[in-house]
């Protein structure tokens, strides 16, 4: 849910004129809140990537366990 807020808060950021253009984008990215925001998503997707390595059986030795 907060993933979906910060993907659109980004996309309406180009409406303040202090953001405008692709520059402008960055430039909100790179700014304090908008880095505390990523913080707080950053988590959910290493756990994401984390739980998909270990689904494929890479690193989480799962896959040298035998019968």
């Amino acid at each position: 849910m907060f993933m979906v807020e910060y993907l659109l808060r980004f996309y309406a950021v180009g409406e303040d004129p202090r953001y405008r253009g692709v520059t402008g984008r960055v430039r909100y990215v790179f700014s304090f809140w908008a880095l505390v925001d990523l913080l707080a998503i950053v988590p959910y997707f290493l756990g994401f990537m984390a739980h998909n390595i270990c689904i494929l059986g890479q690193r989480c030795g799962l896959s040298d366990v035998g019968p």
